[in-house]
């Protein structure tokens, strides 16, 4: 079954109003290794706008309340032993964040995915924000990464974190957690993830911790959902009957 151990190394970092982005690990990837990226940042998709490293696909793109995109998930396979760094850039400067985790051979290489949900909300009155429900799943064995993203545009210095993380099918906990300014405008990311040894539909809800809330608050929850790699299966000897 997936675990955390699966998990080789990850990182979370951000840039304020720079580009390109260089997501990068402490330690060079192993050979053979799933480099995945949970990349925040404005404007049009980054496979349209923007640079991609070689080799990484586009797994999911959410947008906000306003129809802006916001958070990527971007996926590397088969990645060459020695990579530590890859630059994600834009048509101009901008506000990023990230996590980025190697994983090893235990996910599955060529097409892991096997679901995903996101939903955007805005203003005052929301207290949780869900990530939807994913679809069921046709694979057992399963981590499924789940992320929450708020930000609001006019800098207030706001107390902000995401907890709880109430699900319906798995136990999500907490993976990490950023909060950064960036001019005038505030940003916080809570990743967190859970693991299934079932076909599922997956969720999760988190409790949103704000004081003072504003109309310009905007939150997006998205999950994403990876299979694992699927043993090979080694027949027996053949007896001869007697």
């Amino acid at each position: 079954m997936l675990t955390a151990a699966n998990a080789v190394q990850a990182k979370t970092d951000s840039l304020v109003a720079g580009n390109p982005a260089v997501v990068a690990l402490d330690n060079s990837t192993l050979e053979g290794s799933t480099v995945t990226v949970e990349l925040m940042t404005g404007g049009a998709p980054l496979t349209l706008l923007g640079t991609l490293p070689a080799g990484f696909e586009l797994d999911a793109n959410s947008v906000d309340s306003n129809g802006i995109n916001v958070c990527h998930m971007f996926r590397k396979r088969e990645v060459t032993g020695g990579e530590n760094s890859w630059n994600f850039s834009y048509i101009s400067a901008n506000n990023w964040s990230w996590r980025v985790t190697e994983w090893n051979v235990a996910l599955e290489v060529m097409s892991p995915l096997e679901a995903v949900t996101a939903f955007a909300t805005s203003g005052t009155g929301p207290t949780t924000v869900s990530t939807g429900t994913t679809q069921t799943t046709g694979r057992a064995d399963l981590v499924c990464l789940a992320w929450h993203h708020w930000q609001r545009s006019s800098n207030t210095a706001q107390a902000m974190t995401f907890s709880g993380h109430t699900d319906t099918t798995a136990d999500f906990s907490i993976r990490d957690e950023l909060r950064f300014t960036a001019g005038t405008a505030e940003f916080a990311e809570c990743w967190s993830w859970a693991f299934s040894d079932i076909p599922g539909a997956f969720e999760t809800t988190a409790t949103i911790n704000l004081t003072t809330r504003s109309a310009v608050d905007l939150y997006i929850a998205q999950l994403v959902v990876y299979a694992a790699a699927t043993p090979d299966i080694i027949a027996g000897p053949t007896m001869a009957g007697g």
